[in-house]
């Protein structure tokens, strides 16, 4: 009888941790599905960077940013949502700079354009920012 007492209480135990945890774990798989959305635009905008029509140092140029892309993806996938989102902040403002150069694209119908590529960067940061602060992270904004 004792064991039986000892094996209900443990079993009883169990069910509470269980569901006690279960919401951690709906957390963890709405939390995952946000940060695939995120990175699933971090690579749209990886794409449309290796299409977009660039002027001066293309090379150099297209490198840079997409670095700067891989860079913010790896971040996100470690969970530095911070992190990420300096980087995306640092591809974004590098795009105003070039475009404001004459280096990208601004013509739409010639195809991506730089003013595409700041504002699918601030959507990702956005997208991020979401996450982070679901998280309970809060990111200072600060250009790298």
């Amino acid at each position: 009888m004792r064991i039986h007492k000892k094996l209900v209480v443990r079993s009883i135990a169990l069910a509470t941790l269980g569901l006690a945890l279960s919401p951690a774990f709906i957390g963890r798989r709405a939390s995952a599905s946000m940060v695939t959305e995120c990175q699933s635009m971090i690579n749209e905008l990886h794409v449309e960077t290796e299409t977009v029509v660039i002027g001066k140092n293309e090379d150099r140029n297209r490198t840079m940013l997409l670095s700067r892309l891989e860079n913010a993806s790896d971040s996100l996938g470690r969970g530095k949502l911070c992190d990420a989102i300096g980087k995306l902040e640092g591809y974004r403002d590098r795009v105003g700079a070039l475009a404001d150069a004459g280096t990208l694209n601004t013509d739409l119908t010639v195809g991506v354009t730089g003013q595409e590529l700041m504002n699918g960067a601030s959507r990702t940061i956005v997208c991020i920012e979401f996450f982070a602060t679901q998280s309970g992270e809060t990111c200072t904004p600060s250009s790298q």
